[in-house]
């Protein structure tokens, strides 16, 4: 499995816009992590997480952002004018209960912070055409608040890219994907 992600990875990395990573400072009240945008609309959630473990900035580990806080949510949302559909850092445990359990984060931070979507129908819903959703990604309505989608490759217009984040905790490149569960080993 590793190697079609891999493999998906490297034919997508063609069609991929990747801005300047960004600094949410401490002098700012952030957390000092750096931050980056990456436009590949027709990545999966699995295919932008391997990406995301394979990125490095200034000798950090990079992996998808984890939107730990509020004050997070709303920096990320703001410095990147919107990121409608980019995929973050959270995914849904195998066997949690539906909708809105066993919600976890890529770097194993606790998941203390929520911040679903309420326009339309209610987030978390686990449902896209009768498909299971247990993947993150900031609303496709271009709320600054979260939808879960499923992990096949999407439609146009359901996913934008995906936001890495840079910080001395990152992974160290090793994935393991299988139906839909994600293990990262970290430094």
């Amino acid at each position: 499995m590793k190697s079609i992600l891999m493999a998906t990875t490297v034919l997508l990395a063609g069609s991929l816009c990747i801005a300047q990573p960004v600094q949410w400072s401490e002098a700012d009240g952030g957390n000092g992590h750096w931050y980056e945008v990456v436009e590949c609309p027709e990545c999966t959630w699995l295919v932008a997480n391997e990406a995301a473990l394979e990125m490095a900035y200034l000798e950090r580990g990079g992996h998808l952002a984890t939107v730990t806080s509020a004050e997070e949510n709303n920096w990320v949302w703001s410095q990147f004018s919107e990121p409608c559909s980019y995929w973050i850092g959270g995914y849904q445990l195998e066997g949690g209960a539906e909708p809105g359990g066993g919600w976890v984060w890529v770097t194993g931070e606790d998941w203390v912070f929520e911040n679903w979507s309420s326009q339309g129908q209610q987030e978390p819903n686990n449902s896209f055409n009768g498909e299971p959703e247990g993947y993150l990604q900031f609303d496709w309505n271009c709320w600054p608040t979260w939808n879960d989608f499923p992990n096949f490759p999407p439609s146009p217009g359901f996913v934008g890219g995906y936001i890495v984040e840079y910080d001395d905790f990152g992974p160290v490149g090793t994935v393991s994907a299988t139906l839909g569960s994600v293990k990262a080993l970290y430094r």
